[in-house]
């Protein structure tokens, strides 16, 4: 039986193609016929030309040419520009395809290649910066630039393989086909390590005699409820330290059932210092102060003094503050973060007072939580 030969990448990049070329009015039928062929004769062969970027590399593979042939005619004629490896780093292209190809994704895929960054190359060179930013925004990619990240580290730090056999310092020699690569092993190894950290920590807790926990709930991606428990304290050198315990899947999000949960891990792990403090949030399972976690948790701890979570606290802050100030949604934080802190540490002060008076943001919103 006679099976479809045509391909689907190309078949989607002539359809597209075709429709670019039906939104030009001014365009004459005849011409329109002429551009379609070329286009489609121009991708076939593109498609067939051998790709020159080679394989898995430390960095995209970037040339950097005299001048670069154009494709498409009429208005639509453009070609490479260099610049663009500036703005978008994780760019390569391919002189012999005149296309350009997305590193991480090409070489790092967690899901089926598709689309023109992966197999033949994005060639329509009008308008990129704006296709390049949008594939840039998108989940796959941000994933498949973590493990090229993760491979580079790789090749300065060694393989999972040539660091177990540093750290047995060849008193376990493994065996010459071991990788140590298959998933459960791997999972086996950190659970392994992950317990050695534990039992350290604990040790320092125990040696300190006294520590805080903190705790709060969120929701995984799987819809998962997940305990989310911490442990603050002060070790002899007198260094606070602060450090993730575990994630516990809760069922039941009641105060008996979390404080369960948040006794159980403690001990599970040997921490039985002496705790002075404990640090949630502000929902009421959290904190109420009869029948919350809180006050069943110092039933046994009865130093254990709660807290409302002073990082909980300002993130209350500034979603009430971007109620009343739309402009600050597209204000990236991260850039600004000395002028929050100044302003977090001096809200009192009647300049800021004024500055936010102006804007009708109820001061007594920033006192109740600052």
């Amino acid at each position: 039986m006679e099976s479809n030969s045509s391909n689907p990448y190309k078949d989607c990049l002539v359809n597209e193609e075709r429709r670019l070329i039906d939104e030009r009015t001014n365009v004459g039928t005849v011409e329109k016929k002429k551009i379609a062929i070329h286009m489609a004769q121009s991708n076939s062969d593109n498609h067939t030309k051998e790709l020159d970027l080679g394989t898995k590399t430390p960095k995209p593979i970037q040339p950097i040419l005299s001048a670069y042939p154009c494709t498409g005619l009429g208005k639509d004629r453009r070609c490479f520009q260099p610049q663009w490896y500036k703005s978008f780093t994780w760019i390569e292209y391919s002189i012999t395809r005149n296309a350009i190809f997305c590193f991480p994704c090409r070489n790092f895929p967690t899901q089926p290649q598709k689309g023109y960054l992966f197999v033949i190359g994005y060639q329509k060179f009008r308008k990129v910066k704006e296709f390049l930013t949008a594939h840039g925004e998108t989940n796959g990619h941000a994933t498949n630039v973590i493990l090229w990240n993760h491979f580079k580290q790789s090749l300065i730090e060694g393989t999972i393989k040539e660091k177990f056999v540093a750290l047995t310092k060849s008193e376990i020699m493994p065996p010459g086909n071991a990788h140590y690569c298959s998933p459960p092993l791997q999972n086996q190894m950190l659970s392994a390590a992950g317990n050695i950290i534990l039992k350290y920590i604990a040790s320092e807790i125990r040696e300190a005699g006294y520590f805080d926990v903190m705790a709060d709930d969120t929701r995984d991606v799987s819809s998962y409820e997940q305990f989310c428990i911490c442990v603050r304290y002060v070790d002899k050198t007198n260094t606070p330290k602060e450090f993730f315990i575990s994630f516990e899947k809760v069922v039941d999000l009641n105060a008996e059932s979390l404080t369960k949960t948040l006794i159980s891990t403690l001990n599970n792990n040997s921490i039985n210092a002496i705790c002075v403090a404990q640090a949630y949030d502000g929902a009421s399972v959290m904190k109420g102060h009869l029948s919350g976690v809180q006050e069943k948790y110092r039933k046994n701890h009865k130093m254990a003094i709660y807290a409302h979570c002073y990082a909980h606290k300002l993130n209350l802050v500034l979603i009430s503050a971007c109620k009343y100030l739309p402009q600050s949604r597209k204000t990236n934080i991260g850039e600004n973060r000395a002028s929050w802190r100044n302003f977090c540490q001096n809200h009192h002060s009647s300049e800021n007072n004024d500055h936010i008076r102006s804007y009708k943001i109820p001061i007594d919103t920033l006192n109740i939580y600052l």
